[in-house]
């Protein structure tokens, strides 16, 4: 078996349990931004929060399936051939001044969120790469390279938000405000993949080649300006962002 038929098996397999734990996540989430409202410190955090609740209520059919698919996307591309190599440099803290202000929101959320997931499910996704590690023959525990790094859970959970049409501040606010469920989340997630690979049958598995580590360039643990994919929304995700918005007062 391939490492390419090896994450497609756990998707495949395990796609309902992971579907669910996802839309748990995201019932939790909406929950969580409604609460998150009232505790803002401004209006127009507030009208951010809200219209992240809004909009993620409206695709809660689509965004669990969504998400998971999009993970299934981001974990493939961290094998050998998969694009992942091929993603544009990481942001250095001196370049920060010549980058767009979203791209640095967005390094900052995705590299926060990464330390929240690496303390908050240490054990699960130590366990889950020490299976994986096994399964390809090459220890891939704690490296940069992992199919099982926490930015691939992360920018998956970034970018389905970017697909319903969240702007980069709304983003930033309701993850800042849910940290602990997308923590919980991964948990999940690592879960999954330490069981199905204690029970999957791993004859013939090919060795994993390890995609560059960049603890060693001194580099922040997450690529920007990431490549979205030739993929597209699904219909029910379109379907779903047609409609308008409430407005929502917002000042300062």
């Amino acid at each position: 078996m391939h490492d390419d038929a090896l994450v497609r098996r756990w998707f495949d397999t395990r796609r309902g349990e992971l579907t669910a734990h996802a839309a748990d996540w995201l019932g939790r989430t909406v929950e969580a931004l409604t609460h998150a409202q009232g505790q803002a410190d401004s209006m127009q955090q507030a009208s951010r929060l809200f219209h992240a609740q809004i909009t993620l209520s409206r695709v809660a059919r689509a965004l669990p399936a969504r998400l998971v698919q999009r993970l299934e996307q981001d974990v493939l591309k961290r094998l050998p051939g998969g694009g992942a190599t091929a993603r544009a440099a990481v942001l250095r803290l001196e370049d920060a001044g010549l980058v767009d202000d979203d791209v640095v929101l967005e390094t900052i959320e995705i590299s926060r969120l990464v330390e929240t997931i690496q303390t908050g499910a240490e054990w699960e996704l130590r366990e889950a790469e020490a299976s994986l590690s096994q399964a390809l023959g090459r220890t891939v525990l704690g490296l940069r390279g992992s199919p099982l790094h926490p930015e691939v859970l992360v920018r998956a959970v970034w970018l389905v938000m970017e697909e319903v049409q969240l702007s980069t501040e709304e983003r930033v606010a309701c993850l800042r405000a849910t940290a602990a469920l997308v923590a919980e989340l991964a948990r999940a997630v690592y879960t999954c993949a330490r069981d199905f690979l204690g029970e999957a049958d791993l004859s013939g598995q090919a060795v994993f080649h390890q995609v560059g580590d960049s603890r060693s360039q001194g580099l922040p643990p997450v690529d920007v300006f990431p490549h979205h994919g030739a993929d597209t929304q699904p219909a029910p995700m379109r379907a779903a962002m047609k409609c308008t918005r409430p407005p929502v007062a917002c000042s300062s």
